[in-house]
């Protein structure tokens, strides 16, 4: 059975930051994908948010260079061999694959979370080209554009109201009822918006308006390069009707990858999310947790970096007894 240092489950921004930074102590890490490097990340059409970063660079460009960091550093990583087991002990952690089972002194997960999927026509086929599930990370490209919000629970509500900031026309697209809040950030938003029209002596809608449509179903989403329309259908009468926007935001539920954390012991909160400290501690000694699978509330990279460089730091302290 193999030995190392470190297993970091999960080769998205966490995961191989935390090797990386590891490797960089002297520590021996290896990285376990069930797929390629990159999860959510490499969707990201462009990096906004993320300081010093070239200009024009996309998710999978800050994914090339993380891999191409990871192999001068000479981390291993083993890609399509996810971890389906672990086995946490005294000093030793147990991670075992399809392939074969790997021992370490101290094991990350950095599993992520995966995006709840309706599985209508256009969803999968557009994603990145108009489909989005993050819109800080996204929502610049959508500046004085029509865009359609898919959820109305709180969360939504937070989503709407930021695109509104930002895009002509913000329509939410609610399966049921939606929340209180909603509608009244609509009636705000489209007052201040037909004053500033009147005061402007201009015609037409108002930048920002938001529209909100209850009791629909989404039924696909349409467009040849990019979003062109959505098609959503009355959950009573069945009635269709085509939304024109150049953006689709899904604001459902997204579920953190933490079975496996879950069936060792690892201490998760109500939804799914790994518990940790301000170092990425887990509950179990010499497990710890990064990225997008924590319960921390802000789901960026620079986030996820920002963790990955606390936990390998406390990492390299805990096995070495030096700062």
């Amino acid at each position: 059975m193999s030995e190392y240092d470190v297993i970091v489950v999960g080769a998205g921004p966490a995961g191989l930051a935390t090797a990386i930074s590891t490797a960089s102590y002297g520590l021996t890490p290896l990285i376990l994908e069930k797929n390629v490097p990159g999860g959510n990340a490499s969707e990201i059409p462009s990096f906004e948010q993320f300081p010093g970063y070239r200009e024009g660079s996309t998710g999978s460009d800050l994914i090339e260079d993380m891999v191409r960091r990871s192999q001068r550093a000479e981390v291993e990583i083993k890609l399509f061999e996810g971890a389906v087991e672990i086995q946490p002990g005294s000093g030793e952690q147990v991670v075992t694959t399809d392939s074969g089972s790997y021992r370490s002194r101290t094991l990350v997960l950095a599993t992520g979370r995966s995006h709840e999927l309706l599985g209508i026509p256009g969803e999968t086929e557009l994603r990145g080209r108009g489909v989005s599930y993050c819109a800080v990370c996204d929502g610049m490209f959508f500046k004085d554009k029509r865009v359609v919000v898919v959820g109305c629970d709180r969360r939504a509500v937070e989503v709407v109201t930021y695109l509104a900031g930002l895009a002509s026309e913000v329509t939410a697209v609610c399966p049921g009822r939606s929340h209180p809040a909603l509608g009244k950030a609509a009636a705000e938003r489209n007052t201040d918006d037909e004053a500033e029209s009147a005061a402007d002596d201009s015609s037409g809608s108002a930048a920002g308006r938001i529209h909100v449509v209850e009791q629909v179903e989404l039924k696909e989403i349409r467009g040849s390069e990019s979003v062109e329309s959505v098609l959503v259908a009355d959950r009573e009468t069945g009635e269709e009707t085509v939304i024109e926007a150049d953006g689709v935001f899904f604001q459902l539920t997204d579920n953190p990858n933490s079975d496996i954390a879950r069936s060792a012991g690892v201490k998760v909160d109500e939804e799914g999310y790994i518990v940790t400290d301000a170092r990425g501690r887990t509950n179990i000694e010499g497990i710890y947790a990064v990225g997008d699978v924590t319960a921390g509330p802000l789901k960026m990279v620079v986030a996820a970096l920002a963790q990955a460089s606390a936990a390998a730091a406390d990492i390299y302290q805990s096995l070495t007894g030096r700062q």
